[in-house]
């Protein structure tokens, strides 16, 4: 298998390869900031996560977490955010500040309602919503133009947006 791609971080690194850190292959884009914290019996998110606003990963996959707090708002960087497996009841308006996300699971909670701010999330693409308890969505869902794979099954919901049939991803 050929190598397709290498990405070194560090002059030292094309110094041994390339013999110059002037190379042609070389990369100034900085490697994504990524905070791994699945399966760690988590109750809250700790608070020095929001202190890492430069962060683009944040996983919290199947921890105990039963709300998430305003201050998610924060991370205004974030491309992925996971929060499924865990116990939440309930998503903060301040979730429609994340603008740079493009995928975002809330998969297996106990989510009922959801903000309209979640409309804001004009990048996302991908939207896991599977396994909840959501009786309806807003019409602001309609605003998500760049959607392609929106999971909403196994839920409570009764009837979908009017809006939806906007929705072009």
């Amino acid at each position: 298998m050929k190598l397709q791609s290498l990405l070194i971080t560090s002059c030292i690194g094309f110094l041994l390869i390339f013999g110059s850190c002037n190379s042609k292959y070389a990369t100034k884009k900085k490697p994504k900031l990524r905070l791994n914290l699945n399966n760690k019996g988590l109750t809250e998110i700790p608070s020095y996560v929001f202190n890492l606003t430069d962060l683009e990963v944040l996983n919290l996959h199947n921890n105990k977490l039963t709300h998430i707090p305003k201050e998610i708002g924060l991370l205004t960087n974030l491309k992925k955010l996971v929060l499924s497996r865990n116990d939440i009841i309930s998503i903060p308006e301040e979730i429609g500040l994340l603008v740079e996300l493009e995928e975002l699971s809330l998969k297996a909670n106990k989510i009922a309602f959801l903000p309209n701010s979640i409309g804001n999330l004009v990048k996302l693409e991908l939207f896991r919503l599977n396994f909840n308890r959501l009786t309806s969505l807003p019409e602001s869902i309609s605003n998500l133009q760049y959607l392609s794979h929106f999971y909403v099954g196994n839920n409570l919901l009764l009837a979908l947006p009017r809006s939806i049939d906007k929705m072009t991803g």
